[in-house]
């Protein structure tokens, strides 16, 4: 906070930014009050550690308090660390407000993750990001709106992504004429399996497991074998065993500094490979991983 303090007197101080915004003399004193509470909680735990804890000798007078050891205790927490905990709150929502007044909005278009979408690892790195700035930052998809800074809210958006995966699955099984009008007396399995590897080979399907244990999903006999793959589809990208590969794409909107870092995370694969592994951040995002 020392250091804060002097980097404020000397790029701010004086300047004509300074006499614009009424928000950076206020910060100036949200700064400098934290930095003289913490200067006074280091002496009083210094003293309170070292001289009533630990003393360093006995004496005929070390029954005489010179300070009473609760009392001492008592204004450590509840005046020094309290009030300096509060006024570095006020400082840090006065920092986002003036955040908002200085960013300049922008919009970018980015892939979606290529391994099940903003799942846990990709979700968490955008929160992170659009936190680590303090600026409001939305995802659109289709007529949906997300919040960039809540991983939640992006997990959400996996249950649209998914739905225009498979719609889109089915468009290019449609167009690729994979799945006949009858199994005329075929197994069914074999040709949902014939499809699937088909699909695979043509790079539209990630197949996490093989065997693909299709035994399991319990399809609808009485459905058409059309609508028994696409159910097979449903349930396999569900549990994860398949995932369909697509272009599709999500906007970000906000402040253009964290689009700017967003867009690199996503160049670099929102830190993961095809597959799902942890690979290296770019060196401009190394503090996500902090």
């Amino acid at each position: 906070f020392h250091n804060l303090q002097s980097l404020y007197d000397t790029y701010v101080s004086k300047t004509e930014t300074e006499g614009l915004d009424t928000d950076l003399p206020v910060l100036r004193g949200h700064i400098s009050v934290v930095f003289h509470l913490l200067r006074i909680a280091t002496e009083f735990a210094h003293y309170y550690e070292r001289h009533v804890i630990n003393k360093p000798f006995e004496s005929s007078d070390s029954d005489r308090k010179l300070v009473d050891a609760d009392a001492l205790l008592s204004r450590l927490t509840n005046y020094a660390i309290s009030y300096a905990s509060q006024f570095l709150n006020c400082a840090e929502r006065l920092c986002q407000e003036m955040l908002k007044k200085y960013a300049e909005i922008g919009r970018i278009d980015v892939l979606v993750p290529q391994y099940r979408g903003f799942h846990v690892r990709p979700s968490t790195l955008i929160a992170k990001l659009v936190l680590h700035y303090g600026s409001n930052v939305t995802m659109l998809l289709g007529d949906e709106t997300y919040d960039a800074g809540s991983p939640l809210e992006l997990f959400r958006a996996n249950e649209k992504i998914n739905a225009m995966k498979r719609i889109a699955l089915a468009k290019d099984i449609v167009k690729l004429k994979l799945v006949p009008d009858s199994a005329d007396g075929h197994d069914v399995e074999t040709i949902i399996r014939n499809v699937f590897m088909n699909l695979a080979d043509r790079s539209r399907l990630v197949l996490y497991e093989r065997p693909l244990q299709l035994q399991c999903l319990s399809l609808c006999q009485d459905a058409i074998l059309f609508e028994q793959v696409s159910d097979a589809v449903a349930k396999l990208l569900a549990t994860g065993q398949i995932d369909i590969v697509t272009d599709m794409q999500v906007t970000f909107v906000g402040d253009k500094r964290v689009l700017n870092d967003i867009k690199l995370l996503a160049e670099t694969g929102y830190g993961e490979d095809h597959h799902g592994n942890n690979i290296p951040l770019a060196e401009e995002l190394r503090y996500l991983r902090k």
